[in-house]
């Protein structure tokens, strides 16, 4: 459904392989993180001062002030984390958030 590969925005991003109707919810594994300052600007915050990492596609999420995904949640117990998309999305577009 989705692939990493080279942004035009920054660095790399996430890109559909295929057309994904508004209202999908995309999952993604994660690792809880502590006390790994190397790894602060990776780690997205779930619960007070606890961290987790993306491991799989929402670590290269780019950030847009039109984003076409948004974070749902983090369910620690399943180390997973919940995206669902705000608009339908073509094949080959890029998945953007808003970091903000």
């Amino acid at each position: 459904m989705v692939i990493i590969k080279k942004s035009r925005i920054h660095g790399k991003g996430v890109f559909t392989t295929q057309f994904i109707p508004s209202g999908t919810l995309l999952e993604c594994d994660i690792l809880e993180v502590c006390g790994v300052e190397l790894l602060d600007k990776y780690v997205f915050p779930y619960i007070g001062t606890r961290n987790c990492l993306h491991i799989g596609f929402g670590s290269f999420l780019n950030s847009s002030n039109t984003p076409n995904v948004k974070h749902i949640k983090i369910d620690i117990e399943e180390q997973m984390s919940y995206f669902e998309t705000l608009l339908d999305i073509n094949i080959g577009e890029e998945l953007f958030l808003n970091y903000m």
